[in-house]
């Protein structure tokens, strides 16, 4: 009996099939063998290999090759763009002093920056003056460096510094492109004169328009900078400088003073409170108003000063006097013109023949001259006159006045006043009624004041007072008409 290999059921003989499980029903002997051999499938004939051919060999031999060669150009190129070969070559170029090369490495930290080879000189020329302030940059640029490339910033708020290496894109779209940047600065500057000239290593970068002038003036290189202010002009060259060092990262804005220390002069002309106008000349120019106080002016006599006092009457000019001092005294020959002392010397001669004439009849319209103050006195003496039956009779001879003596004032309505020592000669007698003296020649010692009446530009008598006691004339001349 035959049973089945798969299931064990029994097998009937001569089924090629178990009907219980369908599993072929080997019977084993040649016929089995046979049977076998008809259903395995016929071995397929081995291929032998193709050898390569030379084209092929060299073909792969070259693409091993540009791999190879790629990935060891990678390697370099990946080296020579590094943020370390960048400050490798930043270091070599200071050392060179090559300010091309470091133009090349530097990027701007803020567009205005100017960064050329100039401004990069006076990097170099600072770092060189500065052998531990250089030591403190390239161990800041390395530093930086040993962090990965993404993190790599110019600046941070905790640590800024003056140079940082920055990610600035890709070289050939591959390797990463690293330039070091520079921190701007800037100069706050302040001066106090109008007119000043600001310079900054020698260009010219601003004129101030006020005595309390600032500009911001940047953004610099870091670096070494001359700052000067010059103030020119007719009267006096001022000129200050200073040297400021920018390199503090912790400080980019810089305040500069640069006071420019000019000497003044505080001027006096007598009567330059009551001109109309009075005008200041330097060196034959006019300067402005005169006041109290000029500047700035040179003191070292080369500025030689005058001054022009305007009246209603005429102008006044005073002596042209050195300025050698803070203090200066500007006189006239006279506080009057020449035409100004002979209208009122005229109307002092008028006046001196109207006043015989008024006195010898006592009438008070033989007064030309005279302003209704004055004629108030006249009035009030020929009543007195009248009263104790007094009389006047004489003529009047000749009249001096001390021009030394003029005097200049206003009157509280603002009109002009000059007062000047006079000696009236009378030959004259003063006696009573009925009597028929002699008379004799008499001396008359009076200081008149005359105002000045614009509406007639005229001189009038106002007031007088007696000299009694006499005065020495200094200066004397003969009053006519």
């Amino acid at each position: 009996m035959k049973f089945c290999k798969e299931c064990g059921s029994e097998l009937k003989p001569h089924v090629k099939f178990c009907p219980a499980c369908g599993s072929a029903v080997s019977h084993g002997g040649q016929q089995d063998n046979q049977q076998s051999t008809t259903n395995r499938p016929a071995p397929q004939p081995i291929k032998p290999k193709t050898p390569w051919t030379k084209k092929q060999k060299r073909l792969g031999i070259g693409t091993i090759a540009i791999i190879i060669l790629l990935s060891i150009g990678y390697q370099i190129g990946a080296s020579l763009t590094s943020e370390k070969r960048l400050v490798q070559n930043f270091s070599e170029a200071l050392e060179e002093g090559d300010a091309g090369e470091i133009t090349k490495l530097l990027s701007k930290g803020e567009k205005n920056l100017d960064v050329n080879e100039q401004n990069v000189n006076r990097m170099i020329e600072f770092l060189e003056n500065n052998p531990s302030y250089y030591d403190y940059v390239m161990d800041t640029l390395l530093s930086q460096t040993e962090k990965s490339s993404d993190s790599v910033q110019a600046n941070t708020d905790d640590y800024p510094a003056v140079f940082s290496v920055a990610k600035t894109g890709k070289t050939g779209l591959i390797f990463d492109r690293y330039e070091i940047s520079v921190l701007p600065f800037y100069l706050n500057i302040h001066t106090n004169y109008a007119g000043t000239k600001i310079l900054v290593d020698g260009e010219e970068v601003a004129i101030s328009d006020s005595g309390d002038f600032s500009i911001e003036h940047g953004p610099l290189m870091p670096g070494t900078y001359p700052v000067k202010a010059v103030y020119q002009d007719d009267y006096t060259t001022l000129e200050t400088s200073r040297t400021v060092d920018l390199a503090d990262p912790n400080s980019t804005v810089s305040s500069l003073d640069l006071y420019l220390e000019g000497e003044s002069v505080s001027f006096h002309a007598e009567n330059m409170d009551i001109a109309q106008k009075a005008t200041l000349f330097i060196n034959g120019k006019k300067a402005g108003q005169l006041e109290e106080s000029f500047g700035p002016v040179s003191m070292d006599g080369s500025q030689k000063a005058y001054a022009e006092l305007e009246f209603p009457w005429g102008t006044i000019k005073t002596k042209e006097t050195a300025i050698e001092d803070n203090y200066l005294q500007v006189e006239a020959e006279s506080i009057l013109t020449e035409e100004a002392a002979q209208a009122i010397q005229s109307a002092l001669y008028q006046y001196a023949q109207d006043w015989a004439d008024a006195y010898r009849s006592l009438d008070e319209s033989k007064f030309t001259n005279t302003t209704d103050q004055y004629m108030e006195y006249v009035e009030e003496d020929f009543s007195s006159m009248r009263d104790y039956d007094r009389k006047w009779k004489g003529e009047f001879t000749k009249g001096l006045v001390d021009e030394d003596s003029y005097s200049l004032s206003t009157n509280e309505d603002g009109q002009y006043l000059v007062s000047v020592n006079t000696s009236l000669f009378y030959d004259s007698a003063t006696y009573d009624e009925g009597e028929d003296p002699s008379t004799s020649v008499n001396e008359n010692n009076w200081n008149y004041t005359l105002v000045y009446d614009e509406d007639s530009e005229a001189w009038l008598i106002d007031d007088y007072y007696s000299l009694y006691f006499g005065f020495e004339m200094e200066n004397s001349k003969r009053i006519d008409k």
